[in-house]
């Protein structure tokens, strides 16, 4: 679907901010793997959509810089665990998507 613009990463990979802020402002989708029940605060203000317009630019921080925010720029997490806790402020920011596969789904 993304194409060949899909950046795929992990919180863990030591180049996870570059990828962030090379795909925030180029408007490249990013998918996140293994995704615990705790985000990396780097990402708050994506999440939340937090940016200000500036100069008749939108600017959000990631991380600890600015970019100039793209509005294709798409953010996928994804995680390997069946019922995850996450806490009400995430549910809040993002949509949440389950596609567990269940024994009797499989039967019908």
């Amino acid at each position: 679907m993304e194409g060949p613009d899909l950046r795929i990463t992990k919180f863990t990979n030591k180049d996870f901010l570059n990828v962030m802020e090379g795909a925030v402002p180029n408007g490249w989708s990013v998918l996140i793997l293994d995704v615990d029940e705790s985000l990396d605060p780097a990402i708050d203000n994506v999440l939340g959509k937090a940016y200000h317009e500036f100069d008749g630019r939108k600017l959000i921080k990631v991380g600890k810089k600015e970019f100039d925010y793209n509005k294709d720029f798409r953010l996928y997490l994804i995680t390997k665990k069946p019922n995850p806790n996450y806490l009400p402020e995430i549910f809040i920011k993002v949509t949440v998507v389950n596609f567990t596969a269940t024994f009797e789904g499989l039967e019908d």
